[in-house]
């Protein structure tokens, strides 16, 4: 199976992410100034880079990543599973299981995005990461089905810890940061910058069993 569509990737945000993907079975002139590619919106952007990759991983694909500079990104090592990482500021993707709930004494319905496995900070924190989101921003994003669909979610969550269904796959472009509450507990984070946040993030549901 080949690979339908090339992509460029940008992003203001994030300006170290790759910048160009291109399949290796149409790049036949390597002086190519790559008119070819198509440039689509950030969020399906994201969703097409995992895309590749899941034909990358089923299929054994020799596609190509590049940066900004012309050179190679190996896809296993773009894309990081959190609970399996060592956290740092790199820009990756990370991926795993996740979850939402409802951010209590809120009134404005934010829900708090959680992974569901603990992961490793360099300096020695182990927290779940996990954000704060609200419905503003992702208004404000055109993003409210996303929104709406992590809400789903929550209502899920807080009906039945235990089913598979109250969870999903997250994928996020990005990286952490760590954060220390009132309460002087320290807790990873998502790092963003809030008008792009929401077009980094993208939710696979779970298969029902």
């Amino acid at each position: 199976m080949k690979p339908t569509q090339k992509i460029a990737v940008s992003s203001n945000n994030h300006p170290d992410i790759p910048t160009r993907i291109v399949d290796n079975y149409n790049r036949k002139n390597e002086n190519s100034n790559y008119n070819y590619q198509k440039r689509a919106h950030h969020t399906n952007q994201l969703r097409e880079i995992v895309e590749l990759w899941d034909n990358y991983k089923e299929y054994n694909l020799n596609q190509k990543v590049y940066d900004a500079d012309g050179n190679q990104i190996d896809f296993n090592l773009f894309f990081k599973k959190v609970q399996e990482a060592q956290l740092d500021k790199a820009v990756h993707i990370y991926y795993g299981q996740a979850y939402c709930r409802y951010f209590n004494n809120d009134s404005s319905q934010s829900l708090i995005l959680n992974y569901s496995g603990p992961a490793a900070w360099l300096n020695g924190v182990n927290a779940k990461p996990q954000v704060i989101i609200n419905p503003t921003t992702f208004e404000n994003a055109r993003c409210k089905t996303l929104f709406d669909n992590l809400k789903r979610y929550a209502d899920r969550w807080e009906k039945d810890h235990t089913s598979s269904q109250s969870y999903f796959e997250l994928y996020y472009l990005g990286n952490f940061e760590i954060k220390i509450l009132k309460s002087k507990k320290k807790i990873i984070s998502f790092n963003y910058s809030e008008s792009q946040f929401p077009k980094c993030l993208l939710i696979q549901p779970n298969p029902k069993n």
